[in-house]
């Protein structure tokens, strides 16, 4: 299962780390299995209190996960009112909420998306290519609202999911995996 945790921790200066292992499984029936366990690890600054976040993934990972994960929690770093117009300052919780979605519905195959801080606290990741839109933001506590829309067999589809299995963000990146790949 895939997880996605933030601590708050006594640290040091801003910086991102990518670990990977592997691990043989299965040792009962003889199989050996090959499971690619990475964490990404990511200091960021809020305050005075530095906030470590850890994302497990099993299996392979996008190349562009390392660099969208430090953009990802770089957003906790800004003030309240950062858009001029009185919004709040993002949430840990609405960046556990978006890195439990990624870990267990995100191909290895899926372009990078757009990542945006929401006024209200929140954050939207977002694809817009080859005819697929995909848009999923955090709402209060583990919840997600995402849209799908595939414009190459007319499916379009709009829920509030949960965070940890969000099943329409999954659906939505394996047709964009299919796409990106054909």
């Amino acid at each position: 299962m895939t997880m996605a945790e933030a601590a708050f921790l006594t640290g040091s200066q801003p910086f991102a780390g990518w670990d990977e292992r592997t691990t043989a499984t299965n040792s009962a029936s003889g199989i050996k299995d090959r499971l690619v366990r990475s964490r990404a690890t990511t200091h960021a600054f809020v305050g005075q209190r530095p906030n470590v976040v850890e994302i497990d993934i099993p299996g392979d990972y996008p190349k562009w996960l390392p660099g969208a994960l430090g953009r990802l929690v770089s957003l906790l770093q800004l003030p309240p009112g950062w858009d001029t117009y009185g919004s709040l300052p993002i949430s840990p919780t609405a960046l556990v909420s978006i890195l439990s979605a990624l870990a267990y519905a995100l191909p290895p195959d899926v372009p990078e998306p757009s990542i945006v801080p929401t006024s209200d606290g929140g954050i939207q990741v977002e694809w817009h290519v080859a005819g697929i839109d995909i848009e999923s933001q955090t709402l209060d506590g583990t919840a997600l609202q995402t849209w799908v829309r595939d414009m190459n067999d007319d499916f379009c589809s709009e829920v509030e999911e949960d965070a940890t299995r969000p099943s329409l963000l999954m659906e939505g990146l394996n047709r964009l995996a299919r796409s990106h790949i054909a």
